[in-house]
């Protein structure tokens, strides 16, 4: 307080809201720019972190071309294909084997960095290296297990020995050894980071790609060499920059692209004699048809992933979307489910190639689902870690 001396006359009463009012909307406006900054930096993270469903509609087609294109061979291994069928054989075996697996690689490199920087590249490789290195040894057990309770009329002689030859991959288990390899080669390479060892790294990729184009060995290390270049330049690009680039184009781009892709590559595959990636080709394999092989694939694989944009768009693709969350489910258990659909028709006389090739890939998949869902339930652990050993990598 003021002493007497100090004192005025006429003392001015002060209003202690008016001088306060200045500083409380300052202040106001200041918690305004804050909540508008977290809710601008909320919006930026749930999108770089949310599902982007081109991505699962992809899977869902790619999946569901996996398992037709095994059933469809599991036929005729089994001596099942008619004479009526047999020159359509190679057109329905090469129409989905030129882009399934492609659009498979490459979408599975697209997570590599975000898995990696989330916590530690090295936790990161040691989780995904034991789940891949589980599932393949368990499933490689229950596959040739499989073939041995349901004989079939295959050449292939399967003894309880083949139990034990975990180098020989069983069907489609080999992509899980694959997956090992290139994501150690990723991750210890740092490819993400687009330096010039991740430039070698590609570059040697697609070298081994186009020399290794239509080949597939029978052990580990030796089949998908030609898909490492795929998955790789999905690490290189990334989940956030993929969606970016996608949502860049308009939809009328990616329906151009999608028609364009799949005449051309329909062309191809009628009148062409043109290389998959993965399969040993019927005819002689030569530098020609290996480099009409990689354009069939190349514009096979981009007009799926234009027509996975546009149907992620549509409210019925929902459906797609799940089969490609459950993509993994549906990958390892088709060919068993494949297995014992064929197996029960043939027992009771009703096989007909119509009825297995639409029904087995319905049910195939639909079983898959049906076993994936008993198993969270019921806490087997047949697509995940057994909970100890999850517990002791985290």
């Amino acid at each position: 307080p003021l002493s007497d001396e100090g004192r005025s006359a006429h003392p001015v009463r002060f209003t202690p809201r008016r001088v306060c009012r200045a500083p409380l909307i300052f202040m106001r406006i200041e918690n305004n720019r804050m909540q508008t900054a977290v809710f601008a930096m909320k919006g930026i993270s749930e999108l770089s972190t949310r599902r982007d469903t081109t991505i699962d509609v992809a899977k869902g087609l790619a999946i569901i071309a996996i398992v037709f294109g095994h059933i469809h061979r599991g036929m005729w291994a089994s001596g099942l294909g008619t004479e009526a069928l047999r020159p359509y054989k190679f057109m329905l075996d090469y129409g989905v084997y030129f882009w399934h697996l492609v659009v498979f690689a490459f979408l599975s490199g697209l997570f590599v960095s975000r898995g990696a920087l989330k916590t530690t590249p090295s936790s990161y490789l040691t989780k995904r290296l034991v789940l891949f290195g589980y599932l393949y040894v368990i499933w490689q057990v229950l596959q040739v297990g499989m073939k041995l309770v349901l004989p079939s009329n295959s050449s292939d002689k399967t003894t309880v020995m083949s139990l034990l030859e975990l180098w020989k991959p069983e069907g489609q288990l080999w992509f899980f050894p694959w997956l090992m390899i290139v994501t150690v080669i990723a991750v210890l390479g740092r490819v993400w980071q687009k330096d010039v060892k991740a430039y070698v790294i590609v570059a040697v990729c697609a070298i081994l790609a186009v020399a290794f184009w239509g080949y597939s060995g029978d052990y580990v290390g030796t089949q998908g060499i030609s898909l490492a270049v795929f998955f790789m330049l999905g690490v290189v690009l990334g989940h956030e920059k993929f969606q970016a680039m996608m949502e860049s184009v308009s939809l009328a781009v990616h329906a151009v692209i999608a028609v364009v892709g799949l005449v051309v590559y329909t062309v191809i595959l009628v009148n062409v004699q043109a290389a998959p990636p993965t399969v040993v080709p019927y005819f002689a394999n030569n530098p020609a048809a290996i480099a009409v092989g990689i354009v069939a694939s190349l514009l096979s694989s981009l007009a799926v992933l234009s027509i996975s944009y546009l149907l992620a768009r549509i409210p019925w693709s929902g459906w797609l979307a799940y089969l490609g969350r459950h993509s993994l489910e549906i990958f390892i258990a088709h060919i068993v489910c494949g297995a014992a659909f064929r197996f029960v028709l043939t027992k009771s006389g009703l096989f007909s190639v119509p009825l297995f090739l639409v029904g087995g890939t319905i049910f195939a998949i639909l079983a898959s689902l049906l076993l994936g869902y008993c198993a969270r339930k019921l806490r087997i652990p047949l697509f995940t870690l057994p909970r100890p050993i999850e517990q002791k990598i985290s």
